[in-house]
């Protein structure tokens, strides 16, 4: 009982998101991609083409396009441009580290007295907050991980590392402007320590 009432004490700290019509439908639209995301990743054909063993083979003797399976018109193969498996990774992740890191360092209070110039953005930067802290340590260890831990021998396709980039940028963004400066002594407690137990298990699944 003593753990329920603490959760419950924590997450009713929490602020809102994305208050208005614009969060609920932001909102809406995670759950459906994640109600999605299994079924698609499950099926060969339909799972995103970006891991370190895409396109391994015959496609990554190619130098900088892959030929897709479909024909295009005049009956001539479909040609998609791709990466080096390392660099579509690094496109991934890179854009979300730089966002999180950015919005952290604009929003420091030494920064903002120092640099009044930031104070007059025509955009509002957010106050720092742990939530905003954990995403950029998770987006540099992924970071680090692409670059000295993972081994790669396929491409990737160019257009969905860019989209995945983009997508995990917009989430850094959203999580800076939305996370509490100021949450309760329990929900830090509760937040990092999940935190933790993702964050190691997320690094074990790649270290295998």
């Amino acid at each position: 009982m003593q753990l329920i009432s603490t959760l419950t004490s924590a997450v009713s700290t929490l602020p809102p998101a994305l208050p208005g019509l614009g969060g609920t439908s932001f909102t809406a639209f995670q759950l459906f991609m994640t109600a999605g995301a299994f079924s698609r990743e499950a099926n060969e054909d339909t799972r995103a083409q970006y891991s370190k063993f895409a396109m391994d083979g015959a496609a990554s003797a190619v130098d900088s396009k892959a030929v897709n399976e479909d024909v295009g018109p005049g009956g001539k193969a479909a040609v998609k441009k791709t990466w080096p498996s390392q660099v579509g990774m690094m496109v991934i992740y890179t854009p979300a580290l730089l966002a999180s890191a950015s919005l952290l360092l604009l929003g420091s209070p030494d920064i903002l007295v120092s640099n009044p110039t930031i104070a007059k953005l025509p955009i509002s930067i957010p106050q720092p907050s742990p939530a905003a802290m954990l995403c950029a340590i998770h987006f540099a260890k992924r970071v680090l991980e692409v670059l000295f831990l993972h081994k790669y021998s396929g491409r990737v396709d160019s257009g969905t590392s860019s989209m995945i980039g983009f997508y995990y940028a917009l989430i850094a963004t959203l999580v800076a402007y939305a996370g509490d400066p100021t949450p309760s002594a329990s929900a830090v407690k509760i937040g990092t320590a999940l935190f933790a137990i993702g964050i190691a298990g997320n690094f074990y699944h790649h270290y295998l």
